[in-house]
C-alpha cells in the first residue's frame, strides 16, 4: 500500500522475506523481481487496482440497484444483534449506501468517510463485506449504514500522482515453508495487532514509526498483501503486468500444459465462482465451509493456502468435475461413453511455489 512504501519498509520487508524463504541461505527461496510502479500509470489504468481488491472494491462501489443483490449475505438477526435495528427497516429507509454513495448522501469526500470509518461501530457480513454505523454523521436524526467505508480512500491513496507501490514476485521450496505457514508466519493476520510475532504484519505495526510511517496499520491498511495461492498469484502477476500472459507465466504454462484452456484461466484469475459437489468439496478443502447455499465457491478460497502441486492438482478436478459434473457422474459417463481422458490428473509438476507471490507494500 502507498503509505506503507518508505525506504525503512522497504528495506525490512526484503530482509524478512529472504529470513522466511531462504532460511538456510542457499538460494532455496529467492526475490524474482522488484518493481516500482507510479500514481500516475495506476491513475491511467485504475481498473488495476478494483481488480485487485475484487469483492472489497465491488461492495464499495455498487449503487442501491446492486445493494438488493447482496441482502442475502446480510444476516438480519445478526443486524438486529449489532446494531439494534431492524434490517428491513434500515432497508426501506434507504440507509444503507456503498462507500461511493455514502460520500454524496453525507457530503463529504473519501478521506472524511475513512475517518467516520475509523470510528464507526462495524460488523463483517461475510467475505470482504463489512458494514459501518457512521456515528459522526446521521440524515434525518437517524443512523447511516456503509459497505466497506474504507475503501474509497484507500483507492485514492494509489491514484495520487505521486503515490508509489513496490512489489515483489518470489519463489521458494514448499517442502521447507509450505504455503499456509507462508501466510501465517511470513506475512501476517490480517489484522496485524493480531499477527504472529515476526511476522511481516506485526512487526510494521510494532515498529511503523521507526519505519517513518504515519499511521499505525490496521486490519484495513495492513501494510502488505501477498498471494494467498499460486493461482492468486497467477492472477496478481496478470494484473499489474509482471507476466504479460498467461502463456509467459510459469503457473499459467503448467495450467495450459494440463489441458485447461486459456479462456478458463482467465476466468479463474477474476475470481469466479465454481460448482462442486459437497462431496468433491469436503474431499478437496477439508470441509463444506466454503460452499454457499446454492453449492458455489469463489475459486481463490477453494485454493487458498495450497501449494503448487495441491493446488494444480485442485484445478484439474474443479476443471474436470465442471465438464463431467459430480464424482458419481463422472465416473459413469467415462464408463458408458467410452470417453477419452482429456486431463491428467497427477502432476509431476516440482512442489515449489512457482514465480511466488506477489506482495504489495
Amino acid at each position: 500500500h502507498p503509505r506503507a512504501n518508505t525506504p525503512s519498509v522497504r528495506d525490512l520487508v526484503h530482509d524478512l522475506l529472504l529470513d522466511h524463504i531462504n532460511p538456510l541461505y542457499d538460494g532455496g527461496g529467492r526475490i524474482v523481481a522488484e518493481y516500482d510502479l507510479d500514481g500516475e500509470m495506476l491513475a491511467e489504468y485504475h481498473v488495476v487496482i478494483d481488480r485487485h481488491y475484487g469483492l472489497i472494491a465491488k461492495y464499495s462501489m455498487m449503487n442501491q440497484m446492486d445493494i438488493v443483490g447482496i441482502t442475502t449475505i446480510m444476516c438480519e438477526k445478526e443486524f438486529q444483534r449489532g446494531f439494534g435495528e431492524d434490517w428491513s427497516v434500515v432497508w426501506r429507509e434507504k440507509r444503507l449506501h456503498s462507500g461511493r454513495e455514502a460520500m454524496e448522501v453525507l457530503r463529504c469526500d473519501a478521506r472524511g468517510l475513512y475517518e467516520a470509518w475509523k470510528e464507526a461501530e462495524v460488523i463483517r457480513f461475510g467475505k470482504d463485506l463489512y458494514c459501518g454505523r457512521i456515528h459522526q454523521r446521521s440524515v434525518g436524526g437517524k443512523w447511516v449504514y456503509v459497505l466497506n467505508g474504507f475503501y474509497m480512500a484507500m483507492r485514492n491513496e494509489y491514484l495520487e500522482p505521486s503515490s508509489c507501490v513496490h512489489a515483489y514476485v518470489i519463489q521458494w521450496s514448499a517442502e521447507m515453508l509450505p504455503w499456509k505457514d507462508f501466510l501465517t508466519r511470513a506475512i501476517g493476520s490480517s489484522d496485524p495487532s493480531k499477527a504472529l510475532p515476526d511476522s511481516l504484519r506485526r512487526t510494521i505495526y510494532d515498529r511503523y514509526r521507526y519505519l517513518e510511517m504515519e499511521e499505525r496499520p490496521n486490519e484495513f491498511f495492513n501494510a502488505i498483501h501477498a498471494s494467498e495461492s499460486p493461482l492468486e498469484g497467477l492472477a496478481e502477476r496478470l494484473n499489474w503486468s509482471f507476466s504479460k500472459t498467461v502463456q509467459q507465466d510459469e503457473f499459467g504454462k503448467t495450467l495450459l500444459g494440463k489441458g485447461i484452456p486459456e479462456s478458463k484461466i482467465l476466468e479463474w484469475c477474476e475470481n469466479s465462482k465454481v460448482s462442486m459437489s459437497r462431496n468433491d468439496a469436503t474431499a478437496t478443502i477439508g470441509g463444506p465451509r466454503y460452499v454457499d447455499v446454492a453449492g458455489m465457491m469463489d475459486i481463490f478460497d477453494v485454493v487458498k493456502g495450497m501449494d503448487t502441486r495441491e493446488c494444480l492438482d485442485t484445478l484439474i478436478q474443479v476443471y474436470d468435475c465442471e465438464l463431467f459434473g459430480s464424482k458419481e457422474g463422472r465416473e459413469h459417463k467415462r464408463k458408458r461413453r467410452r470417453r477419452r481422458r482429456i486431463i491428467h490428473r497427477t502432476s509431476s509438476v516440482d512442489n515449489e511455489a512457482m514465480g511466488g507471490c506477489c506482495i504489495i507494500s
